[in-house]
């Protein structure tokens, strides 16, 4: 509920209230609203400004003052159009006025919120006139919290009747006591008021009319207090000691209540039925809940026996294909040391075999120069000192050759025992090998020289005449 640029707080009432709250405030200020003609008036926690506007309508001058920054600054904008009201922010514990300056205070609904009620009654007493009159309301605690089991939030320093004499006797010692009792109207009767006076029956606007009938009190506890107060009796003389009420000719609170009694009963039958099927809709979650809940763990069960089966397949397959990999490459590796390794068995075997036909024809060779001796021997023998020099010759030929011989024997077998080890230890086979084809070449080279120049030797001493 908003009003231009006030929202309901639930505590500060806006005219555009209606109810129990909207009866309870309007005839406050109605009540008071003939004591205010041509007087000074203070409006103490004046709220939105309503009831310092009706004021205003007989008063003097009307000053209203609240702690509510924004609720100063929305009645000075509602109200702008009343010359004798104006609106103060300032702390009702602290008044910024001078001595006696209001004839009238009026403050309702005030005490209950603060804490600091002396300092309050202080500030009035102060600012009040001699002769002035204060005029404000508290809630009943016996009524308005005990009998009724209510706690209102804002209320931080409630009064039980009691505690409400005590304190404004310290600072006002003539007081004049009302009871508010609210029904389907608002009511205001003085305590100990004769049953044979005149009541008054105040509408929502600014004219009294007086009953045909007199009015008597309601016999009920009040459910506030509004008590005239003043430092002499004589201000209190001007109160009304009768009764007062506030209709509602409209039966605002009447159809108020019947829409919200209507509004409860449907409520009631909308909550039996929505909680009958949120029972069944919850039952249904609940048996759906459990089957899926058994859908869910076999379905659960399921996925984690195939995750741990395809995690097993995974491992396998990542070492199959390391293991593949790892056998591929030793494999190729082999491969290449083979083919090298065959390539120099190969090698070394012609080496070989052509070592041994150069031995043969060396070995035939030198059976020919032994027969070839002979002969010469047998039939030379002018060359006998030749012949000798000659034998001398090949015998150290033949040993160098025998040397030769077995140097290439040795080397042979060298040959044959590294083509052996070729096969595990190819580099170090193939260093020797090409070590031992040096050292061959070296020697062949050797005996080929001393072929040729025992060739060429030998063709020198051969006889002109063929050989038989």
């Amino acid at each position: 509920m908003i009003m231009g640029d006030l929202a309901f707080t639930g505590e500060r009432f806006l005219p555009v209230c209606q109810g129990e709250i909207w009866l309870e405030h309007w005839h406050r200020y109605h009540f008071v609203a003939s004591m205010a003609r041509d007087r000074r008036v203070l409006d103490v926690a004046s709220g939105e400004g309503y009831g310092s506007a009706l004021l205003a309508l007989t008063a003097r001058e009307v000053v209203g003052v609240d702690a509510a920054a924004d609720a100063i600054a929305h009645a000075r904008t509602a109200y702008k159009d009343k010359r004798n009201l104006r609106f103060v922010s300032a702390d009702c514990s602290a008044l910024p006025f001078p001595d006696a300056a209001f004839d009238l205070v009026v403050s309702f609904e005030t005490i209950e919120h603060i804490t600091a009620q002396r300092e309050f009654l202080a500030e009035i007493r102060r600012v009040l006139a001699p002769g002035g009159l204060l005029l404000l309301s508290s809630p009943n605690k016996a009524e308005y919290c005990d009998r009724r089991s209510y706690a209102n939030p804002f209320h931080v320093a409630e009064l039980y009747r009691d505690e409400l004499r005590a304190l404004l006797d310290e600072f006002f010692p003539h007081t004049a006591w009302y009871g508010q009792s609210l029904g389907f109207c608002s009511t205001i009767a003085a305590e100990g008021a004769t049953t044979s006076g005149t009541g008054k029956l105040v509408d929502t606007g600014s004219s009294v009319a007086a009953l045909p009938t007199p009015v008597r009190g309601t016999g009920k506890e009040p459910l506030y207090y509004l008590v005239g107060c003043a430092l002499s009796p004589s201000p209190l003389t001007a109160l009304d000691k009768t009764f007062s009420v506030l209709g509602d000719p409209e039966d605002t609170v009447y159809r108020d209540y019947q829409e919200t009694y209507r509004k409860f009963v449907a409520a009631s039958e909308a909550v039996k039925v929505f909680r009958e099927r949120e029972a069944r809709h919850e039952k249904d979650l609940a048996e759906a809940g459990q089957a899926a809940q058994v859908s869910l763990d076999a379905a659960q069960g399921s996925v984690d026996i195939a995750l741990a089966r395809i995690a097993t397949v995974e491992a396998q397959r990542a070492a199959a294909l390391a293991q593949s990999a790892e056998s591929r490459a030793k494999n190729e590796a082999l491969q290449v040391g083979y083919a090298a390794l065959h390539s120099g068995h190969s090698a070394l075997k012609n080496e070989h075999e052509t070592s041994k036909a150069e031995i043969g024809r060396l070995q035939t060779q030198a059976a020919d120069l032994k027969a070839l001796t002979a002969t010469l021997g047998a039939t030379l023998h002018a060359a006998q000192q030749a012949a000798l020099r000659l034998t001398g010759a090949l015998h150290e030929a033949h040993s160098r050759y025998q040397a030769a011989l077995d140097a290439a024997h040795g080397m042979n077998e060298k040959l044959v025992k590294a083509a052996a080890e070729a096969l595990h230890r190819h580099q170090e086979e193939r260093a020797r090998r090409d070590a031992g084809m040096a050292k061959l070449q070296r020697t062949l080279a050797l005996q080929e020289m001393e072929l040729a120049r025992r060739t060429g030797w030998r063709w020198r001493l051969r006889p002109p005449w063929p050989r038989d």
